[in-house]
């Protein structure tokens, strides 16, 4: 009976043990903890431990004013969950408007302006708390210059790669570059050229694409002016890579061409008056 007595006494003063909550310092020593103040969850296996106070935890600071107070860096090597709300910085000790974002070069959070970033879905940037869009047909709008496929711009939408369109593309204020050429034509700054020729002149076309179209006018030098053409051109009627020129000083004539990739195709305007 005796033995009896002394078994079930272990066995209540272990369960006992076992429900305490316990830390162990530096030095491997094993302190209890108030068990008034902190407890294990249910079951005790799983490890789980929480505080009882109604009040604030502080951790580097005897003078918590949140929760979860720290001072200092906190680490976590998986994500930051917030069920409600949004994450805010103090700023002067005043809550200031702000998005957290994480440097990718040292995983460190850092505060940013809402101003200052692009979100998915759109949102519509006013004053605090921002605004979602309406199923994403709000009319947003950027004063910069907008890159897509480079990280440099010279337009204000400047594009790598083909653009598709399933209507109209309106330009109501283009107007059309026409470039003053003496003998090389850039096709990158316009398809649209005027060249005052001299008596023996070659046009040297660059930066072609295939699906081009251009067109040239060319005001005559008088008799004996000629034009020489890129090699791989072929001219209208038989023209054998030649074009006919109005043989007056001062008479325009209009060069058009198609190139297909590989060649020129000629037609040409004489004499335009």
């Amino acid at each position: 009976m005796k033995h009896v007595k002394i078994t079930i006494l272990f066995l209540f003063l272990l369960g006992k043990l076992n429900a305490q909550v316990s830390i162990v310092n530096q030095k491997g020593t094993v302190l209890s903890v108030d068990s008034s103040k902190w407890g294990l969850s249910s079951p005790v296996s799983a490890g789980n431990i929480f505080n009882k106070n109604t009040g604030n935890v502080g951790i580097g600071n005897t003078t918590p004013t949140y929760k979860l107070d720290v001072t200092g860096k906190i680490r976590a090597t998986d994500s930051l969950v917030v069920n409600t709300g949004r994450i805010i910085t103090l700023n002067s000790g005043s809550v200031s408007d702000s998005i957290v974002m994480v440097d990718p070069s040292t995983g460190v959070l850092k505060r940013a302006s809402p101003n200052a970033i692009v979100r998915e879905p759109w949102n519509i940037i006013g004053s605090p708390p921002l605004t979602p869009s309406t199923s994403n047909t709000d009319n947003v709008y950027i004063t910069g210059n907008v890159s897509i496929g480079k990280s440099t711009n010279t337009a204000q939408l400047d594009v790598k790669g083909r653009v598709s369109a399933d209507s109209t593309i309106s330009a109501p204020n283009y107007t059309s570059p026409v470039q003053t050429i003496s003998g090389t034509w850039n096709l990158n700054l316009g398809v649209y050229a005027v060249w005052t020729l001299a008596t023996t002149n070659t046009l040297t076309i660059t930066n072609p694409k295939a699906g081009m179209c251009g067109l040239i006018r060319l005001i005559n030098a008088g008799v004996g002016c000629v034009i020489n053409l890129p090699s791989n051109s072929k001219v209208v009627n038989g023209g054998l890579g030649k074009v006919n020129l109005t043989q007056t000083a001062g008479a325009v004539d209009i060069l058009a061409f198609y190139y297909d990739g590989t060649n020129y195709y000629w037609t040409i305007g004489n004499n335009y008056n």
